[in-house]
């Protein structure tokens, strides 16, 4: 049905406020660390820095490349050589031309010259994104003195804000450009610098109610379809229009309430220990890299299964539920097994490189 077809593409294809939450997640967690590595050290081993996120980074998404140009092209071809049918998109964007592009992390402006890819290379523009700017942000981090560091945060904040509105007749600009999405960051950023620096201020977040994230989250609930609905005109629109202004600064406001919520609960995540829901939340966050990265390789996989034969006997509603469990299930899957035998391994590499005591 019509319905249940509009659920599947909000929550299965359209990820961009969970990529507008993760922009401002690592706004925050790699501000707050590298502010806090100066202030302790007096100085930021940037080498040090850029071998950890490597070593963080690079193995599951290369692996993903790996899947998106060679193994999900190799799987394809052999299985239509057998007669069996392929959706007619599932090689969308798996050219080897696009394939440099995807090799020094500039996906994102890959996909805005040649339009987007398949699910399975989907999310590796956002892993772009953050590359390039984990590539600067420890630069204005060492080079900015403290006292002039928020001025510069709100300064990239308002030129990627107003880069957002010159831009907003093109949607895809706003949703690719590593200068329209660095505001998200930029939240983050500004939340991490007054939780490290600015006195009080990781207490006074601490003692806010929980009831205040819960709030800040209802309201983000609330403007979601109201986001949805404003895409979705500025999308058949022609020019500017108000959609296309809203469109531009929604994600804005998406941006400063999850950099609340982060902020705040970061100090007081000790509430929810202990509890059998908080370490599944807790093991779920740490292979979530890999549930990021994985889930458009599982979405695309259900998809060339061709379980669309199942609609005749199971209905669309129990067809897009069989979907979501079996992609759910693989992506899950194949996380675990990344982070034991791939991840975890390697991250221990991490700690030669720590540049902060214990």
């Amino acid at each position: 049905s019509p319905f249940f077809e509009n659920i599947k593409n909000l929550f299965l294809v359209h990820g961009d406020i969970g990529v507008n939450f993760f922009f401002t997640l690592s706004g925050f967690l790699i501000t707050y660390l590298l502010l806090k590595e100066k202030r302790v050290n007096g100085t930021i081993n940037i080498k040090n820095f850029y071998i950890r996120r490597a070593l963080r980074i690079w193995p599951v998404y290369f692996l993903t490349v790996l899947f998106v140009f060679l193994i999900i092209p190799g799987v394809v071809h052999l299985l239509t050589h057998f007669g069996v049918a392929i959706p007619g998109d599932a090689l969308v964007g798996t050219e080897l031309s696009r394939l440099p592009w995807f090799l020094v992390f500039l996906a994102n402006f890959g996909w805005l010259i040649h339009g987007p890819g398949n699910f399975a290379s989907a999310v590796l523009w956002s892993v772009s994104v953050e590359e390039q700017f984990y590539l600067l942000l420890p630069w204005i981090i060492l080079l900015t003195p403290k006292k002039y560091l928020v001025r510069m945060f709100i300064t990239i904040l308002l030129l990627s804000t107003a880069y957002r509105l010159f831009y907003s007749p093109d949607v895809s600009i706003l949703k690719y450009s590593t200068f329209s999405v660095l505001s998200d960051f930029m939240f983050g950023s500004f939340f991490a610098y007054a939780a490290q620096l600015i006195p009080n201020a990781k207490e006074f977040l601490g003692r806010l109610p929980r009831a205040t994230s819960y709030i800040a989250a209802l309201i983000a609930l609330v403007l979601m379809p109201l986001f949805t609905l404003a895409e979705g005109q500025a999308a058949s629109s022609v020019g500017m229009s108000i959609s296309k202004v809203l469109v531009a600064f929604f994600p804005l406001v998406f941006s400063l309430l999850f950099a609340f919520i982060i902020s705040r609960e970061s100090f007081v995540f000790k509430e929810l220990s202990g509890s059998v829901w908080s370490r599944i939340l807790i093991y779920l966050g740490t292979i979530s890299y890999g549930l990021y990265c994985y889930h458009g390789i599982a979405m695309l996989a259900v998809k060339v299964l061709a379980l669309t034969k199942l609609s005749a006997i199971i209905g669309n509603t129990g067809l897009y539920a069989a979907e979501a469990i079996l992609a759910f299930s693989i992506t899950v899957t194949g996380a675990a097994l990344s982070f034991k035998y791939l991840e975890k391994p390697i991250l221990a590499l991490k700690e030669k490189f720590n540049v902060l005591s214990h």
